[in-house]
């Protein structure tokens, strides 16, 4: 019997079973879940009734399989069989027709297959996917759609499984910024994605109420904010904010760096002072009151919203990748910044102050991105909703948030002068700039924010352009940016660089990039852009440089390239990362100069195109009938022809000895002895060297240190290539007036270096090294001209082969410089609180307040100014007792404007300002290179430590070398004047002639005696080298001006009393002494000692040494030269086979003479060998090396050496021979007597032996009886004779 609790036991029992299998044929999910999955999959899937070849996987856009029904692919899954589930699906249906789509299947068909194929990739998903079947249906449905679209990665996987990853972070990683989301062609599959992204978003919500508005599916433009990221949040308030936050690295904004920021709640990121002002004062805005403003109104978040931030430092950070490719594809000039730090902060659905029910409806979103690399730093504005402007305490209504004072965007410097204000800001406008943007982006505006003047993204249609890198070498072949004027894809744009026009590749709506092309020309030339097909270059101008092919760092290296010409199979090497291609044309070009000068294609040194991959190996096949005898490797994008301009890399010029068969012994003999060698007037009018090293380093006016053989080099092995003994060399700025050029060779104890004698020394150059204007002629390219004349003949004739004679010859043509006539430029300087050495020695101190003439030439050819200011110390106290130079100006004759200043940032700013641009002020940046080529000069920067040097160089002659330590606001500088300036020069530096007595001369003639008080020096002489607005060389920042800067009223500190503590560290140092009780500094003080202590060492270097110039080597002999200046000792050595006769050391004198007098190497002479009796004696010569040989009479034998040889040490070899008569004929007599007379005893005593044994052998025969022929007694007689008689 059945009771009622045994049948409800049987019905639940039954009811779970049932649920059981019907689980079972859903997957294990119940049916309501199964059809929630299936419909979300197919109403978004196409149904294919016949075999169709689709992209199945989005992850590789290569990939087509083919599929039936809702992508049901034919090819087997890990673990999964389609044959099976076909089957399974669709029993009697011939899976080989279908796939071959011969068979069609129908709705009923495809249906059940799909159920079938969907119940696998759940189960797949399962076995993804930890705890799958606790998640909610749309989870499940996001998870199994993602596995079914062949979406997801493994790692999508372990990071939905780890617990410690938020599902906010999964959907950014893995759907916004998944490189496939990112490219996907199909607006249906990013939509899909979404969804799938949604659901687990909407998930996520459910479980969690503190996660921000920030959606990943469908937020493109918002950075991820909110605690789910990582984010601080600040507490809600009005007119609050974060409190100070210190940043991990320096922040770069308005040209000064930062280490902390407020993030304050009314739209505004503030540094150096918290901001609570709720009603935005319209900029400038002074009082510190430094701003990054977004959107600065008045902000409550007590009525809605949280504002949010956080650092991001980690180097993996997808986000980093990110703004690096918005800002460079807005600024062509940055196109190597790499994001190092981004501050994101974040007003999320903020409310406004006085909001009511209605207008707390109202909500805004918007958000700062900083990034930097710690030396440039851009800010990104990203607006994702904003509905009002304003709060009702500054006039808003309290409905709208609209009307009153609206909003602010913008920056702002809190100086009262510089400041950016976006479009609208400020004005009811401001609600629209969600829509709004400078980068083409609605919603987005980027601005670059580390210099006073700011650089906003996009377009602009001022002819303003940017180029990156804005200088290239002059063989080209080098990808440039540019960016200006807005692009149209449908418009071909055109570069032109001088008169070559280079087509240009749009790289986003305003940058393009074009390649560089052969120039045969170096320095400055215009840069124009076409955007309009090539109509017209006027509107968008600039400047590019052009630099010497030796100073390209990026080449072409052959591989043990000293030993090309010997070695069968060669190898080259480069930098991969300079194409962009995979495959490359690797080629020979030569280089000639006939009627025109320029390269010319040889042959290709692979039958087909070579991998990227940074070496590569040939084997040489040397040529008879040389028809080039130097050229180049060049690699390139073997998609593009040479006259579209491809990307290139060059290797260096070098012989091609290794192509053609060329004998230098010829080539060396037929060149120097050629009528183009003939003349050597270019020898006439050369600089002479500077006689130390020392001397060298220091007259950059004249002199310049070889690219590829100086001190900085050194670590690299081809430094000073074959000059063994070279340590740095240096070559003349300038061609002489015959267009010729110098080159000076120091070895490693700075001593100048005589080629002749040492073959490492620098040489005279025929042509110089930097070519001649107008350029692209025979003879007067730069670089290439010097080395096909002067490099190119030294090498075959002092390096291929062990010609010495022609190797003298060759520098007999091209000699070293013996300085004889060199004169060191004549120093000056300023130090300090301003303390001045004129070009005499003359030195006092001068604090001026403003800017002043420090010297100029009377003819104006040359002039050089100072400003000074008071010195602002890094505890934000002014010293108001003195001033400090802060910047020099100086010009030449036809040269360009240079400003060099103080920067908080960089230590040392330069600025130029040239015919070129308009006569406007353009800054050096460099960070792309630390040599820049302008009109009549050139500008070099090094960091040394913590210190800054800044040389500029001038064609005149004179060099100004600026330093300046980071920290300190203040800069020291040397002027290096050249003897043609000599009685010419007037100013603050005095007037040089010698006499430092006359030094303080007023401009209206009146000499100041050098003994006169520092307050009467400073009234009378100091201030009236005051300039006019009108002299200055100047440039001015926004909200500076002449008169700003000039107080001809100020009166600095005159007296001093050193304290004790002064007296510690300075000692008898004076300047120190002043310095440290003007500014109470002892970092002040110690620097000015130690620029003290430099400015005597640069007086020794520079000071005249006596030369007495080379010594030629004796004939057949050399000389080993210490050093060529006072004190300098000379060795001489004979080669050998002669002796020195004369002496041997020679000593270098005050008066520029060498002691005694040239030796001589006079060839060894043994003299005449003795005469011996009865000899005939044959002698060559008597000389070393001669020989003489003996051959005594008929009937005379020799005794001792038949042949002797003329020695080292003047001796003949050997001993002395002699002859004596020959005895012969009566020792041969005796001889055969004798032999004969052994001959007979022999033949007696054999013979008496004989009978003597045969009389034996009978006596035995006859007393002894044996059988006959027995073995062992049968003796042949015959055989034992002849034995015995052998053994006898």
């Amino acid at each position: 019997m059945t009771t009622d609790k045994d049948a409800g036991l049987y019905i639940l029992l039954f009811l779970l079973v049932f649920q059981r299998y019907s689980c079972l044929d859903y997957a294990g999910l119940q049916q309501s879940e199964f059809s929630f999955i299936k419909n979300y999959i197919s109403e978004r899937e196409t149904k294919y009734f016949r075999s169709e070849q689709i992209q199945t996987n989005p992850r590789d856009d290569t990939v087509k399989e083919h599929v039936v029904g809702i992508r049901f692919r034919f090819h087997n899954r890990q673990n999964i069989n389609a044959r099976d589930i076909f089957s399974s699906a669709l029993p009697g249906v011939d899976f080989e027709l279908v796939l071959r789509g011969s068979t069609a299947l129908d709705e009923t068909q495809v249906d059940s297959l799909f159920e079938e194929d969907l119940k696998s990739y759940i189960e797949e998903t399962r076995n993804l996917v930890d705890n799958f079947d606790s998640y909610s249906v749309e989870m499940k449905t996001a998870f199994v759609d993602s596995h079914f679209l062949m979406y997801a990665t493994q790692t999508f996987w372990n990071d939905i499984n780890d617990a410690d990853k938020n599902l906010a972070q999964v959907c950014v990683n893995h759907y916004t910024h998944d490189p496939v989301f990112a490219k996907a062609s199909s607006d249906e599959f990013k939509v899909r994605l979404q969804g799938d992204c949604g659901l687990i978003m909407d998930y996520a919500r459910s479980i969690n109420d503190s996660i921000s508005t920030y959606d990943p599916c469908y937020d493109d433009l918002l950075f991820p904010y909110g605690p789910e990221f990582g984010d601080n949040v600040n507490e809600k308030n009005d007119d609050g904010g974060s409190g100070e936050y210190f940043v991990s690295i320096p922040f770069p904004f308005f040209d000064e760096n930062h280490d902390s920021l407020w993030v304050n709640t009314n739209g505004v990121i503030s540094f150096l002072t918290e901001v609570m002002t709720f009603t935005p004062d319209p900029f400038p805005l002074d009082d510190n009151r430094r701003l990054v403003a977004p959107f600065w109104a008045d902000v409550d978040t007590r009525f809605g919203g949280d504002v949010y931030f956080r650092e991001v430092i980690d180097p993996n950070d997808h986000l980093l990748k990110q703004t690096k490719e918005l800002i460079v594809q807005q600024f062509a000039d940055h196109q190597n910044f790499e994001v190092t730090w981004l501050f994101i902060a974040t007003w999320d659905d903020v409310a406004f102050f006085g909001s009511s029910l209605i207008g707390n409806l109202k909500r805004n979103t918007f958000q700062c991105v900083l990034a930097t690399n710690g030396r440039h730093s851009f800010a990104l504005y990203h607006y994702g909703n904003v509905t009002w402007t304003t709060g009702a305490a500054s006039q808003g209504d309290p409905d709208t948030g609209l009307g009153g004072i609206p909003a602010q965007v913008g920056f702002n410097a809190g100086d009262g002068i510089n400041f950016v204000l976006v479009n609208g800001s400020r004005t009811h406008e401001v609600v629209n700039i969600d829509t709004s943007s400078n980068v083409d982006e609605a919603g987005r505006f980027l601005f670059q924010i580390d210099n006073k003047q700011m650089a906003p993204g996009g377009c602009n249609t001022e002819g303003v352009l940017s180029v990156y890198p804005s200088f290239g070498y002059m063989l080209g072949g080098q990808r440039i940016y540019v960016s200006g004027p807005c692009f149209d894809n449908t418009v071909e744009i055109s570069c032109k660089f001088g008169d070559n026009v280079v087509r240009a590749t749009m790289e986003s709506a305003v940058v393009a990039t074009c390649t560089t092309p052969i120039f045969y020309e170096v320095g400055r030339i215009e840069f124009r852009l076409s955007a309009d097909g090539g109509v017209s270059f006027d509107k968008y101008r600039g400047i590019f440089t052009v630099v010497s092919e030796e100073y390209r760092t990026s080449i072409v290296k052959r591989v043990d390239s000293a030993n090309w010409h010997t070695l069968n199979d060669l190898t080259i090497e480069w930098d991969t990362s300079e194409f962009l291609t995979n495959r490359l044309l690797v080629s020979l070009y030569g280089y000639v100069e006939d009627v025109h000068a320029g390269l010319n294609f040889i042959t290709h040194l692979s039958l087909d195109p070579i991998d990227n991959s940074g070496r590569y190996t040939f084997t040489r096949q040397p040529e008879n009938g040389a028809s080039f005898h130097a050229g180049l490797i060049r690699l390139s994008d073997h998609e593009v022809n040479f006259d579209d301009h491809p990307q290139s890399l060059w290797s260096d010029i070098h012989p091609l000895k290794w192509k053609y068969n060329v004998d230098s012994y010829t080539f060396c003999k037929d060149t120097l002895y050629s009528d183009s060698e003939r003349n050597l007037e270019f020898l006439d009018d050369l600089e002479p060297c500077p006689c130390t090293l020392q001397q060298a380093r220091l007259d950059t006016g004249r002199y310049t240190a070889h690219p590829r053989c100086n001190e900085a080099w050194s670590h690299n092995d081809d430094n000073c290539h074959r000059k063994l003994l070279a340590h740095h060399c240096v070559r003349v700025n300038e061609p002489s007036t015959k267009g010729a050029g110098q080159q000076c060779c120091y070895d490693e104890n700075g001593n100048l270096l005589d080629g002749a004698n040492q073959n490492s020394g620098g040489t005279a150059h025929r042509r110089h090294h930097g070519g001649i204007h107008p350029y692209k002629e025979p003879g007067k390219v730069p670089y290439l001209s010097h080395y096909l004349t002067d490099i190119l003949l030294w090498e075959h004739c002092c390096i291929f082969g062990s010609h010495s004679q022609l190797c003298d010859d060759f520098y007999m043509k091209r000699p070293s410089d013996g300085c004889t006539d060199y004169v060191p430029p004549q120093l000056g300087g300023g130090i300090g609180d301003p303390h001045i050495d004129t070009l005499d020695g003359f030195q006092y101190t001068f604090n001026g307040l403003g800017e002043y003439c420090l010297m100029r030439t009377t003819d104006d050819w040359f002039t050089l100014q100072g400003r000074m200011e008071q010195l602002e110390m890094t505890t934000g106290e002014t010293i108001t007792g003195g001033t400090v130079f802060t910047a020099l100006a100086m010009k030449g004759h036809g040269t360009d404007a240079v400003q060099i200043q103080v920067s908080e940032r960089r230590i040392l700013d330069v600025w130029i300002k040239s015919a070129d641009l308009n006569d406007d002020w353009q800054g050096v940046d460099f960070d792309q290179t630390d040599r820049w080529t302008f009109n009549g000069l050139y500008v070099v920067k090094e960091i040394q430590g913590n210190t800054a040097v800044i040389t500029v160089s001038f064609s005149l002659g004179v060099s100004v070398q600026v330093t300046a330590t980071e920290g300190t606001l203040m800069m020291s500088y040397a002027f290096f004047g050249p003897p043609s300036m000599k009685g010419t020069t007037q100013g603050l530096m005095g007037t040089w002639n010698d006499n430092p007595d006359d030094d303080l001369l007023t401009p209206e003639g009146i000499t100041i005696s050098p003994t006169t008080t520092m307050q009467e020096l400073h009234h009378s002489f100091g201030i009236k080298w005051n300039v006019t607005e009108e002299e200055s060389l100047f440039r001015y920042d926004i909200g500076q001006s002449h008169a700003s800067l000039n107080d001809y009223n100020y009166v600095p500190t005159f007296e001093i009393t050193p304290s004790d503590e002064a007296m510690a560290l300075c000692g008898d140092d004076k300047l120190c002494l002043f310095d440290y009780q003007i500014t109470g500094s002892e970092n002040f003080a110690r620097q000015t000692k130690q620029a003290v202590e430099k400015h005597r060492s640069i007086i020794e270097d520079t000071t005249a040494v006596v030369s007495c110039g080379f010594l030629e080597a004796p004939v057949n002999g050399s000389t080993a030269v210490e050093k060529i200046i006072e004190g300098g000792t000379a060795f001489y050595y004979c080669n050998e086979g002669f002796t020195l006769v004369g002496s041997d050391i020679r000593t270098c004198l005050r008066n520029g003479s060498w002691t005694g007098h040239q030796p001589l190497c006079k060839v060894i002479d043994c003299g005449l060998p003795e005469e011996i009796d009865n000899a005939n004696i044959y002698l060559t010569c008597t000389e070393y090396n001669c020989t003489v040989e003996y051959k005594c009479l008929s009937g005379y034998t020799s005794k001792g050496s038949k042949v002797r040889i003329c020695q080292g040490d003047g001796e003949w070899s050997g001993e002395r021979p002699s002859c004596a008569k020959n005895t012969w004929f009566v020792w041969l007599i005796v001889s055969v007597v004798l032999v004969t007379v052994v001959a007979i005893a022999f033949v007696l005593y054999c013979v008496q032996r004989y009978h003597a044994k045969k009389s034996k052998t009978n006596e035995k025969s006859k007393n002894s009886v044996s059988p006959v022929n027995t073995p062992e007694t049968f003796v042949n007689p015959t055989y034992e004779d002849v034995k015995i008689e052998n053994l006898d």
